[in-house]
């Protein structure tokens, strides 16, 4: 399945729910650790994921609010391993966590939260009962 703009930095998803990132020189900032962007990425997109299974099937979030706190850094060849915690979801917002943690070490390197506005996904459409009854 395609994924964007994870595709774009190498990210994928596992089949439990997770990214998984190696960094490579393209991911680099100029200190030569993964760029702060990388992490905030995929903080987002894996609050995203985890909030977007707890909601109907063809909602639509979008993230309002994002905050990320950076604990160690990354490095060439470090593999990432991200996971999700869904804290609150409603009709119209969702709360979700976010944590990076390097495989080799267990080592955190970023948490994150993440809040999204939910659109639910489209009613159905009833124009061939209305059709027949003249009725919505």
């Amino acid at each position: 399945m395609k994924e964007g703009f994870l595709d774009l930095i190498g990210a994928t998803r596992t089949a439990s729910g997770q990214l998984r990132l190696t960094v490579t020189e393209q991911l680099l900032n100029a200190n030569g650790t993964m760029h702060g962007g990388v992490s905030a990425t995929l903080v987002d997109t894996a609050a995203g994921f985890g909030a977007r299974s707890s909601l109907p099937a063809g909602s639509i979030l979008s993230t309002i609010q994002l905050s990320v706190m950076y604990v160690a850094p990354a490095r060439v060849g470090d593999v990432i391993v991200t996971t999700s915690e869904t804290l609150h979801v409603s009709v119209r917002h969702a709360l979700a966590t976010a944590t990076l943690v390097r495989e080799s070490d267990g080592a955190v390197l970023a948490h994150g939260d993440a809040s999204f506005a939910v659109k639910p996904p489209a009613a159905p459409n009833n124009s061939s009962a209305q059709q027949r009854t003249g009725h919505p």
